[in-house]
């Protein structure tokens, strides 16, 4: 679908700039000499095609490698007075031209919650006092659920994302009661990879080629008080 959109927006670009150079030369580049009307007319032509191919790149190059990134929190009672479960998943909507691949979950940790209080000083500053890196699982199980499979949680290091595909990131972390909390998501070189094929990505492997790797990076954050 993106790039259909692309090729119109060329198209019907092209035929407006043409418009618009074929108008100027008709009525303010007035001439009796044939010649130049038609050199003036193959100018038109020339630049209204220079000018949209310079569009059609940068739209490309825009959109193929695009995703959009929105975090959710869920609280839950965990049954303790003075904690509470918090749900964190992290949507990611590719809308760009190329798969992505998430890689080097474990490692990098994208997902990285701050506690957060304000300096005793200055209350309008917010200084950080802990930092929490929760692991990104394939599928949270409920406790009954577990016992019936005889398996835990499943933590996952890789997640390939087609191109116009959704995908979600689960994580799962106990936190302290009535306090603010500081939710970030990052996604940068290191642990993200861009390819036409969605085939060039091994999930066994736990690092990709150089070649592979890209200079694109993705933040999103939210502040949350766990209640």
């Amino acid at each position: 679908m993106n790039i259909l959109i692309i090729i119109g927006s060329v198209f019907f670009g092209f035929l407006f700039l043409y418009l618009i150079l074929h108008l100027m030369i008709k009525y303010v580049f007035k001439s009796d000499s044939k010649e130049r009307i038609e050199g003036l007319h193959y100018f038109a032509i020339a630049s209204a095609a220079i000018i949209t191919a310079s569009f059609g790149y940068y739209t490309y190059n825009e959109i193929k490698e695009s995703l959009q990134i929105d975090l959710k929190v869920e609280q839950v009672d965990t049954g303790y007075s003075d904690s509470k479960g918090v749900f964190i998943t992290v949507e990611i909507d590719n809308k760009g031209l190329e798969s992505a691949s998430l890689y080097n979950l474990k490692k990098t940790s994208p997902l990285v919650i701050y506690k957060v209080e304000p300096y005793k000083k200055n209350k309008q500053r917010i200084k950080s006092v802990d930092k929490y890196t929760p692991e990104f699982y394939k599928k949270l199980y409920s406790t009954s659920e577990m016992q019936e499979k005889n398996e835990g949680h499943k933590v996952v290091d890789r997640r390939v994302i087609s191109s116009s595909e959704k995908s979600n990131l689960k994580y799962y972390i106990e936190l302290e009661k009535k306090k603010t909390y500081y939710i970030t998501f990052t996604l940068g070189p290191d642990n993200l990879a861009f390819s036409k094929n969605p085939d060039d990505f091994d999930t066994n492997k736990s690092d990709l080629e150089p070649d592979k790797k890209i200079d694109y990076h993705k933040f999103v954050s939210k502040y949350i008080v766990t209640n």
